[in-house]
């Protein structure tokens, strides 16, 4: 299985849409490209139905998923907007981890697999298992996503020293600007974790994107992410080394 695992330093630094820049930007380049996000909470209640806001954002703005079952796409989902632990025991549901696997694991091996987690690596989704878990389990190479705010330097070093202990091999970091603020935490930001992150790069830089369409994806997915460190990965014989 090739693909790619999503990860966030953090809740909220935009993991959704720089999944679907990359989907996007790996479908210019002429791959063909699948997204999973198998968990998410959060979720807007429609009658008795949880709609998976972030699995609709790709059926939304990937025209390849177009014909895709969002059940495919965000199977297990949840109202609460919690880690999945919490969310489930609340929810009385269940999670069940062989599920999870076998669903992943099903996809086309035609096709790239990119999986976005749930938060950071440590959010817990069973009892013992973390997201951390799944993406040892699935053999996927990470991108990181770090929102550019005041904490991103600490939440990223973090995370990348947390992977590398576990031997989980990372293709880079994308930061990504969350709001239009201007600090001098977001100018400094990306030179200091380009010196600090002992040697994982960073693949992009994306600004804030005012207002969402096609054509404002495609731009900056073809303008702000460096595709040839990704397509390194995706064309080794052994992506997860």
């Amino acid at each position: 299985m090739k693909g790619i695992f999503i990860t966030g330093t953090d809740t909220g630094v935009g993991k959704t849409l720089i999944t679907t820049l990359i989907a996007i930007g790996l479908s210019e380049l002429g791959y063909s490209v699948t997204l999973r996000k198998p968990i998410e909470t959060g979720c807007k209640p429609e009658g008795s139905i949880l709609i998976p806001e972030d699995g609709m954002f790709y059926i939304k703005n990937i025209p390849s998923l177009k014909k895709e079952k969002i059940d495919d796409i965000t199977p297990i989902r949840f109202k609460e907007p919690l880690c999945p632990l919490a969310a489930s025991r609340i929810e009385k549901t269940q999670i069940s981890w062989e599920n999870i696997i076998t669903s992943l694991k099903s996809v086309e091996t035609s096709k790239i697999l990119m999986v976005e987690g749930v938060g950071g690596v440590m959010v817990p989704i069973t009892e013992g298992r973390f997201v951390y878990d799944l993406i040892i389990e699935l053999q996927l190479p990470v991108i990181v996503v770090c929102g550019n705010r005041l904490g991103a330097i600490n939440h990223t070093l973090l995370t990348l020293d947390f992977l590398k202990a576990r031997k989980i091999s990372v293709i880079g970091i994308i930061i990504n600007h969350t709001d239009l603020a201007d600090t001098l935490a977001h100018k400094t930001n990306p030179a200091i974790i380009a010196e600090l992150s002992s040697g994982v790069p960073i693949i992009g830089t994306i600004p804030y994107i005012s207002e969402i369409s096609a054509e404002s994806l495609k731009d900056v997915s073809k303008k702000y992410i460096n595709y040839d460190i990704i397509q390194g990965y995706l064309q080794s014989d052994d992506i997860t080394k």
